[in-house]
């Protein structure tokens, strides 16, 4: 399938397209464990 305008970007080439800072940063705050909170209360 060719999409116009679209373009490709493999995981293994091209680190600079990669925001990996930004998305670590997004994995890190919406995969975090909670840990307090209504039915989380670990210590």
């Amino acid at each position: 399938m060719i999409i116009p305008g679209a373009v490709h970007v493999d995981l293994y080439d091209g680190m600079d397209k990669i925001p990996l800072d930004r998305l670590t940063a997004f994995l890190r705050n919406n995969l975090a464990i909670q840990t307090q909170g209504p039915g989380r209360d670990i210590p």
